[in-house]
């Protein structure tokens, strides 16, 4: 017996993040996006070892919320990806039972790749930019402090002050100090006022993640647009430190 959830969106984008994906060795993730007459549907091992449609549910909503924080910072701009009513229950015998359900979703945006061809104009490579998630899903599943950070990232088609200062939290608790944060590629200066801001309601009025003015308000503020900027470029310097740590074969829990 296996299972099937049914994902609806573009279909592009579904077939972006599925060449992403089918690039990498299963046992890292052991989740894959298929293709049939009907559609798109996430498939996992993990959902071998559930013994209803409500169970597997749950576990797809647990994977996407580290999906959709891990495919939003390789795409930025998104639509939604949903997942379907529809979850599929393959018996061994290929008899096929639908269950309902409610949805969950994944941000993605519209989607390119780019081909590398040689001199003859022959196709050597083609690279598309979701690439980094299957192992950012790796990654994503086995650390508790990444696993976090992709679900803030994920909850908002456009991310607020208050969640970009929370995955900054997240990401400075686990380096461990502001001095280790900065071999991230951040300046302290770019951090200070990138927390002078955030804090700030003279900056930013209602969007603060205070009530009140603390000290004086900032004279040149961070736009929203530096504030994502700065944390994206911390995230992706995290990850890489993450990744070359990730050769260990860790438990992952759903």
């Amino acid at each position: 017996m296996r299972w099937k959830v049914k994902v609806d969106g573009d279909s592009y984008e579904f077939q972006t993040l599925e060449k992403s994906l089918s690039k990498t060795d299963l046992s890292l993730i052991d989740i894959s996006l298929s293709k049939d007459k009907q559609g798109f549907y996430l498939e996992s091992k993990w959902f071998e070892s559930c013994s209803s449609h409500e169970e597997v549910r749950d576990v797809a909503s647990k994977i996407l919320a580290v999906l959709n924080g891990a495919t939003k910072l390789a795409l930025r701009e998104h639509s939604i990806i949903s997942l379907s009513d529809e979850i599929v229950e393959v018996k061994e015998d290929g008899r096929k039972i639908t269950f309902a359900t409610y949805s969950d979703s994944i941000g993605l945006k519209d989607s390119f790749s780019v081909s590398v061809k040689d001199s003859d104009g022959n196709l050597k490579q083609e690279i598309h930019p979701t690439d980094e998630v299957p192992k950012w899903l790796s990654i994503g599943l086995k650390d508790e402090s990444v696993k976090k950070a992709f679900r803030l990232f994920g909850q908002e088609q456009q991310l607020t002050w208050v969640n970009l200062y929370r995955i900054y939290e997240v990401i400075e608790k686990d380096v461990g100090e502001l001095d280790k944060v900065t071999e991230l590629g951040v300046t302290k200066s770019k951090i200070k006022e990138f927390k002078h801001t955030a804090n700030s309601p003279g900056a930013l009025g209602d969007a603060s993640r205070h009530g009140k003015e603390s000290t004086q308000a900032p004279s040149h503020p961070l736009s929203i647009f530096e504030a994502r900027a700065l944390i994206e470029t911390l995230f992706h310097s995290w990850l890489r430190v993450k990744d070359s740590r990730n050769n260990a074969v860790i438990p992952v829990t759903i």
